[in-house]
């Protein structure tokens, strides 16, 4: 049965992983293309199509880090992640107050992004190599009972 839990539990998060991974990616391209473009209406289609593809992936992410801690920590996490976005929207207004260029400040807010995709992979590749790690204690605890049993 703990097999067939782990391996529901892989495909679960491995699409989960591909849909970040799909939205960090759209973000970070129409957000680039953004301080790039010329045309008014081109830009607006893209600034719309970026601030989709974040809104998806921050209501995701809320949620995921909700579930994570279970339902006695849930407000708290859901505070301490307000928290650190009223941080993020401080420091984006002094980068809008120092850096005066608006395409400068859709370049540099468009790397936090690419960022945080890095460090997505990583979470990922630590979480699989626990999950690994744990799959193969399993297996060597069923080997040594069933050696036992024969």
């Amino acid at each position: 049965m703990k097999f067939i839990y782990l391996s529901l539990l892989m495909q679960f998060h491995e699409t989960f992983y591909f849909l970040v991974r799909c939205r960090f990616i759209f973000q970070i391209g129409f957000s680039l293309a953004s301080s790039f473009v010329d045309c008014l209406s081109f830009f607006t289609f893209l600034r719309f199509c970026s601030g989709a593809a974040i809104t998806g992936l921050f209501v995701g992410h809320y949620v995921y880090i909700l579930e994570l801690v279970g339902a006695s920590y849930r407000t708290l996490a859901g505070k301490v992640q307000d928290f650190f976005w009223v941080i993020g929207a401080c420091v984006m207004v002094m980068i809008a107050y120092l850096v005066r260029d608006w395409r400068h400040v859709l370049l540099i807010a468009s790397f936090p992004p690419g960022l945080m995709y890095l460090l997505w992979r990583s979470v990922k590749h630590t979480f699989l190599q626990v999950q690994l790690a744990i799959t193969f204690q399993l297996l060597v605890k069923v080997q040594f009972h069933f050696q036992q049993d024969h």
